[in-house]
Order: C-alpha cells, then structure tokens, then sequence
C-alpha cells in the first residue's frame, strides 16, 4: 500500500498510504496516539469540516464523543 505524490518533476512513494481509521489524523499514519488526539482537538476548535464525525454541521460534544469511539476501536 503507497501514498503517491506527483509534480511535474517529481514522482514520491510514500510507504503506508493514507489514514488507518476515522481517528488516524496525524503522521504516522496506521498508527493512532496521541497526536491524532491534537490533530482532531485543533480541527475541532478551528470547527474545520474534518472534526464533524457525526457529519451534521455542528460542532460538539457528540463529535468528541463519535472521535473518541473511533479511536478506541484502533486501526483494523
């Protein structure tokens, strides 16, 4: 499983691909800990699109609550 970047100069393959879960919002991804915990905290606050698991255009505490069932589930 790759991530690719492509510009027109250069072609990058990253090992990994993309995010393991709902909650895998930071490098490393696959992996979850506690900087996914600061990635969905800082979308949260800036109410970027991203935080809203529940995905119905609001912010709260049922978004904490869906990130955190997320994130306890782990990476399949």
């Amino acid at each position: 499983d790759f991530g690719a970047t492509v510009s027109p100069l250069v072609l990058r393959l990253q090992p990994g691909g993309g995010p393991c879960s709902g909650a895998d919002f930071a490098e490393p991804f696959g992996t979850l800990d506690f900087f996914d915990v600061l990635g969905f905290l800082s979308l949260f606050t800036a109410q970027d699109p991203a935080a809203d698991i529940t995905d119905d255009g609001e912010f709260n505490f049922f978004d904490v609550l869906g990130f955190l069932d997320l994130f306890s589930a782990g990476c399949p």
